[in-house]
């Protein structure tokens, strides 16, 4: 997953994408963020547990995996700065919109990219010698606007979803406001593989997705994450 390139002279940073609450020696205090209807900001904690090595992070929130970050809907603020190591910091991410549909959950992503840096008052001559290399490591969560008022729970939506036979494989329909985010899916003890990046293993309010394998007897199994960041297991049937 990760590319390294060595360069004479020229420091280097890669961006590279995790679906994990740390990496390096950067933590975010939240697995993921669930951002209410009322609420017009939220604070998320970074955390920098190395002893000896500053960093400069850079914050930016999309709305897709793919997207470039934009402030359209939430800014970070700040959306970059400096933590000193052992140390830790809060960005606060503001709601600039409400445009956002209030029957249902709308997903973004944060972003957070760390830099290693020099230290306070230290220059930057051993950074940028011969050969050095500083690599950026990145790091995204995902963002849940949650209306207020909505027919039900987010535990309670997990355990919803609808399973269907189709010419293309099993159909899985999601008819809740709620996104519905998969650890695991079985039909009929065969694993169905995940990616974060396809988009399968989280299927959108009111919406469904279609997985290509054979059914049989139409047992459905599958592991859904909740807010806590936590797995909650439910069975159902393949009609």
């Amino acid at each position: 997953m990760m590319k390294r390139y060595h360069q004479a002279g020229v420091i280097l940073s890669l961006s590279l994408l995790f679906l994990q609450p740390a990496f390096a020696s950067i933590s975010i205090g939240t697995s993921r963020v669930i951002f209410s209807g009322s609420e017009s900001s939220q604070s998320v904690d970074i955390n920098n547990r190395s002893h000896t090595q500053p960093y400069l992070i850079n914050v930016g929130i999309s709305e897709s995996l793919s997207a470039k970050s934009s402030d359209n809907v939430f800014m970070p603020v700040p959306a970059l700065f400096r933590i000193e190591s052992d140390a830790s910091n809060k960005i606060r991410i503001v709601k600039k919109s409400n445009s956002l549909p209030r029957d249902r959950e709308s997903v973004f992503y944060l972003n957070i990219m760390s830099i290693p840096t020099g230290k306070a008052g230290q220059g930057n001559n051993e950074n940028t010698v011969g050969g050095t290399l500083q690599v950026a490591t990145g790091n995204t969560v995902k963002l849940f606007y949650r209306p207020d008022n909505l027919p039900m729970t987010q535990k309670e939506a997990m355990g919803k979803l609808q399973f269907s036979r189709t010419g293309q494989g099993v159909k899985v329909t999601n008819p809740t406001p709620y996104y519905i985010s998969l650890n695991k899916l079985m039909i009929d003890g065969k694993k169905i593989k995940l990616d974060v990046i396809k988009g399968t293993s989280m299927v959108a309010p009111f919406a469904a997705n279609t997985y290509p394998v054979s059914v049989g007897q139409g047992k459905a199994e599958w592991a859904a994450i909740n807010d806590f960041g936590g797995v909650e297991a439910f069975r159902g049937a393949v009609h």
